[in-house]
């Protein structure tokens, strides 16, 4: 398919949800003026190494994939206050996501997680964690001192 071939350095929002998408047309990791992308629902197993490079990102929507996996890069995402992996294939909370950050909501539901890590307690901007229907039969005691956290949505584990 011939998405998003030419870059666009001046965007703001991209919406390449629901394409049959493979993978993350490289002309996006171009567009570092993104503050919200939304690739749900497409057929991603992975994200590329340059998705780093989008650091003004404050929202990433990925629902709906089949990752396993963040890339390490994602990790640079320093301003992204809202992570959706609902429905992939995750088996554990992202290594990239668990630093601090501005993270506000995250979103894990419907995966394969067995179990969320003690590094949970720095994100400590966090309001909403949602780990419906995954693999958890615990939560580590330090979720108790995340002095943000308004919202813990755990029904549905183990599944």
């Amino acid at each position: 398919r011939a998405l998003m071939r030419v870059p666009l350095p001046q965007l703001l929002v991209l919406n390449v949800g629901k394409n049959q998408v493979h993978s993350v047309p490289p002309a996006v990791g171009k567009s570092t003026a993104l503050r919200m992308l939304d690739l749900s629902y497409n057929q991603l197993a992975s994200l590329p190494e340059w998705i780093g490079r989008l650091t003004r990102l404050e929202s990433l929507a990925l629902q709906g994939n089949v990752l396993h996996e963040l890339p390490a890069s994602a990790a640079a995402l320093q301003r992204l206050k809202a992570l959706n992996l609902d429905k992939n294939k995750l088996s554990r909370v992202p290594p990239p996501v668990v630093r601090p950050g501005a993270l506000k909501r995250l979103y894990l539901e419907d995966n394969a997680i067995v179990d969320v890590p003690h590094g949970i307690v720095q994100l400590t901007a966090l309001h909403a964690l949602n780990l419906v229907d995954n693999r958890l039969v615990s939560l580590p005691p330090t979720i108790g001192v995340m002095q943000q956290l308004r919202e813990l949505l755990l029904d549905g584990n183990p599944k």
